[in-house]
Order: structure tokens, then C-alpha cells, then sequence
């Protein structure tokens, strides 16, 4: 159903039905594909807590949700922004060498996606891939219902529900 690609160690999923290696536009012959699956990783779990926040929002407040950071204190959104921002360093020095060397480069033996929770122990197993590809594949779904509910809410202002 899915295979994987190997690099030093590091393995990448993602090449999954129905559209296995699905690259229309060539993306993975100018970039590094090891650094295309973190960004891809990254920018899904950021989709699935936006997709999965905007309507928990609008449940308390009956109104769109993407007005809501506006009207927070300053001192909120800055909380919040100092917060996602150190969320995101963390990463950054987890996994990427340093940026006034080599900007933009992951390390050779980092595995993409791994925050550093130990949840990745057996990355060989068939059941570990599993979970990576459904993790890739829900982060894709999560991106489009995301952007699919800003826009609505962009063009309507109004709430989802």
C-alpha cells in the first residue's frame, strides 16, 4: 500500500494510494525529499489544530473564528505568538543544522517529523510506517479542510456552524 524512501538511516513515508508518487510539478528533483516531508509534516499538524480549533472556537463564541486573535489583549497575542514561535526554534534546533552555515538543511540523521517525544522507537516496523503515513495523509486532508474553512469564513463572515 505505501512504500518508503530511504536516506542514511532516515526513512520517508508518504508515497501512499491512491496517487503513489505523486509530484506533478517536480518538487523532489530540486529539494531535498527529507526536507519537503518535515515541511509536509509540519504544515499538517498545524492544519489539523486549525482545522479541529476553528469549530471548538465557534462554539463558545458564536461568531467567526478568524476574527478571534484580534480581539484578544496585546499581551495575549504575544503569549500566544512567543509560544508557537518557541515551539518552532525547538524544532529548528532539533533537526536542522545551523542556519548561518547551511540555512535550510535538515541534519543527515534526522528522521522528519521527530519532536523528541520517543514515539518513534521502532521506525522500521510495518505498524510504525502505518502510523506515519496515516499521520501524512490526515495532515493533508486537515491542510485543505483548513484552508477550505478560512475561505468560507473570508467570503461569508460567517460562522461555520
Amino acid at each position: 500500500f505505501a512504500s518508503a524512501f530511504q536516506k542514511e538511516g532516515v526513512i520517508i513515508r508518504g508515497s501512499t494510494a491512491p496517487l503513489p508518487d505523486f509530484d506533478p510539478l517536480g518538487f523532489t528533483e530540486k529539494k531535498d525529499i527529507a526536507y519537503l516531508r518535515e515541511a509536509e509534516l509540519k504544515h499538517g499538524r498545524w492544519g489539523m489544530l486549525g482545522a479541529s480549533s476553528i469549530p471548538l472556537i465557534e462554539q463558545w463564541t458564536h461568531r467567526p473564528a478568524i476574527h478571534e486573535f484580534q480581539d484578544l489583549s496585546n499581551t495575549q497575542q504575544l503569549l500566544l505568538t512567543g509560544f508557537i514561535g518557541a515551539v518552532e526554534f525547538q524544532t529548528m534546533l532539533r533537526g536542522w543544522k545551523l542556519p548561518w552555515k547551511e540555512p535550510f538543511t535538515l541534519q543527515d540523521n534526522y528522521q522528519p517529523g521527530d519532536v523528541g517525544l520517543g514515539l518513534l522507537q521502532d521506525i522500521e516496523s510495518e505498524e510504525t510506517g502505518t502510523l506515519m503515513d496515516k499521520e501524512l495523509n490526515n495532515g493533508r486532508l486537515a491542510m485543505i479542510a483548513f484552508m477550505g474553512m478560512l475561505a468560507q469564513e473570508l467570503v461569508t463572515d460567517k460562522p461555520l456552524l
